[in-house]
């Protein structure tokens, strides 16, 4: 009988563990709020681009955050707008749609350094609608730019006006409470076992990002309309050539 090495014997034991869970996350929210941010604050590594322009994102980045007893997989959207003035502008509110529709929880981003709004619009224009009863967060973030006080008036606020399961305010740029995001969705994940191998962070391929990191830097030495009217393609065969 063949032996199974280390690594088979690993995702063996990933499927066949009755307590592991696993599932989908939508993370959602207007432009320029830090979504991006927390997505890759979240996995460990920078997945999605990110700059101070609203509506970097333009795809549904999907990243994978792994540990033994669990696997969540994030899918960073494109921030919510209601005019979609372009065909480009539909074409991210679809992404928004398509990441939500299935989604076994969603993970709803607000900067808590602005006035408090009302989120049935974002949500009924991006999504339509969710799952029944999925479970919902609302991240209030950048936390760090707002005083103690004035925060706690903001929490109560949304805890009061939105249907959300949770309210937790965060500082994604600096980490702080990211981990009790995590623990927060693990705790609304489904049993199931892990629809990726463990070691990876994304299913997206190499040319993916290469051309997302130069569209990034597209975006951060240029202004007005010629970030949103440029689109980044690798097409050779080495990662040299663009």
């Amino acid at each position: 009988m063949a032996l199974l090495d280390d690594y088979e014997m690993e995702e063996l034991d990933f499927q066949t563990d009755p307590n592991h869970k696993s599932g989908y996350v939508a993370v959602l929210g207007w432009p320029n709020v830090g979504k991006s941010t927390l997505s890759n604050q979240m996995v460990g590594q920078k997945l999605s681009i990110v700059t101070n322009k609203p509506q970097t994102t333009r795809h549904r980045i999907l990243g994978i955050c792994s540990a033994p007893e669990y696997q969540m997989i994030l899918y960073d959207t494109p921030g919510v707008i209601e005019k979609k003035m372009h065909k480009l502008d539909s074409m991210m509110m679809k992404n928004v749609w398509s990441a939500t529709v299935y989604a076994d929880c969603v993970v709803i981003v607000v900067d808590a350094s602005k006035v408090p709004q009302k989120i049935d619009d974002m949500l009924e224009e991006g999504v339509g609608s969710l799952k029944e009863n999925v479970p919902k967060l609302l991240v209030m973030n950048k936390k760090d730019l707002i005083k103690p006080g004035e925060m706690a008036k903001r929490i109560e606020w949304y805890e009061k006006f939105t249907d959300v399961d949770e309210v937790m305010p965060v500082s994604a740029k600096y980490g702080q409470g990211v981990d009790d995001v995590k623990d927060w969705i693990v705790s609304k994940l489904p049993l199931g076992p892990a629809y990726y191998p463990k070691d990876i962070a994304s299913e997206h391929p190499e040319r993916f990002f290469i051309a997302e990191i130069v569209r990034e830097k597209i975006f951060m030495q240029y202004r007005n309309e010629v970030p949103y009217a440029c689109q980044a393609t690798w097409w050779g065969g080495g990662t040299r050539a663009f």
